[in-house]
């Protein structure tokens, strides 16, 4: 309940600083705070001014990919939500767009070796 106050929290003071009043900025604070939960790290940690450990910094990236893409949120604003520069959220997007790529061919790859010989 804590943390929920304070996302509600940022989110408002966020709003009152870009002067916007922006629903894609709630909806990319609650992805942030659902990103947390699967990651398993507090909301609070996502905006902290160090990286933190590697969990913490792959929930950032992960929050900040899904906010860019879905929200359609520019990069700029996006990394005001967390504190972080541009090309911070650019190197970040980048980051879950490789791993997406590169998981995914490696399934296909290990499903085409799973099945059967024509």
């Amino acid at each position: 309940m804590g943390n929920r106050t304070f996302e509600r929290g940022r989110c408002r003071d966020y709003c009152r600083a870009t002067r916007t009043r922006d629903w894609r900025v709630a909806v990319g604070f609650e992805l942030s705070r659902l990103v947390a939960v699967a990651y398993r790290v507090s909301p609070a940690q996502l905006s902290l001014e160090t990286r933190g450990q590697a969990r913490t910094a792959l929930a950032r990236q992960v929050a900040m990919y899904l906010i860019h893409v879905t929200c359609g949120l520019n990069l700029t604003e996006v990394g005001r939500m967390f504190g972080r520069d541009r090309t911070t959220v650019a190197y970040a997007c980048q980051a879950v767009e490789m791993r997406r790529t590169s998981r995914s061919s490696t399934m296909c790859w290990r499903c085409s070796k799973r099945s059967p010989a024509s």
